[in-house]
């Protein structure tokens, strides 16, 4: 059967069709938000010590507004002090934030 009989059949409006559409396209789009990643330094109290994930959080929401959803520590990959930070802004966008760590050197 093609589409046009079924909806025949069925009596079911083009309207109903059209608005079915946009809500799934529209629920796709916020179900996978962008992801952006971000850098910045860490400003640490002892700078002898490795940082710690209270002085991580308190410097990513200094500079951002939103939520922290996960802290992981990443020392041997970008230096002693790096760490990942998922972090959803107020506007829904979800932000990779990469703080203390070293950047890639070119090779």
């Amino acid at each position: 059967m093609n589409t046009l009989s079924i909806i025949l059949r069925n009596k079911v409006s083009l309207t109903t069709i059209v608005l079915a559409a946009l809500i799934s396209g529209s629920t796709a789009a916020i179900a996978a938000p962008s992801k952006s990643t971000r850098s910045i330094p860490l400003q640490k109290v002892d700078p002898n010590k490795p940082a710690s994930k209270l002085e991580v959080i308190t410097s990513v929401k200094k500079r951002f507004n939103g939520r922290i959803l996960s802290v992981r520590k990443k020392y041997q990959a970008h230096g002693n002090d790096c760490h990942y930070v998922k972090f959803i802004d107020r506007r829904g966008e979800l932000l990779l934030i990469r703080v203390g760590c070293k950047s890639k050197q070119a090779t």
